[in-house]
Formats: structure tokens, sequence, C-alpha cells
């Protein structure tokens, strides 16, 4: 195996690093606004930690939530809540 690489590959391998870093570049900017979003809404009186649980049910797969629903509210019971 040789370690010398030619143009086009050296090409592609530097587009596809280029297109990493500037993915995560727009990865930073964007979780530094969704933290920004999480902070005004805390400024607003909204709980930030409660917000959190809404957007990962609404992410969720509805039909799953209703089962984890379910099984929440069988163990509530058990435990007379």
């Amino acid at each position: 195996m040789t370690n010398e690489i030619n143009t086009e590959t050296a090409e592609k391998l530097e587009n596809i690093i280029n297109n990493i870093l500037m993915l995560e570049d727009r990865k930073k900017e964007i979780s530094e606004s969704i933290k920004e979003t999480y902070e005004g809404a805390n400024s607003a009186g909204f709980d930030p930690k409660i917000i959190r649980l809404v957007i990962k049910r609404k992410k969720e797969d509805r039909e799953k939530l209703e089962q984890d629903e379910l099984v929440l509210e069988t163990y509530e019971k058990a435990l007379g809540n």
C-alpha cells in the first residue's frame, strides 16, 4: 500500500473535511440559538425543564408515547398516586 494519493482523491478528502467543519460550525451556532431560546423562555417565566420534556414528547413516536403513558398510569396506580 502506498502513502501517496492522487490529486483527485486529495481534493475529495479536503472537500469532505471542509464540509464537516462547516457543518460543525453550523451545529455550534444552532446549539447556541437553542440555548438562548431556553434562556428567553426562562426569563418569560416558563420552566425550561418542562419545555424540554414537551419537546421530547413531541418528537417521540405517538404510539410509543401512548404505550409509555399507559405503563406510567399503571405504575402510578400501583403506588397510590
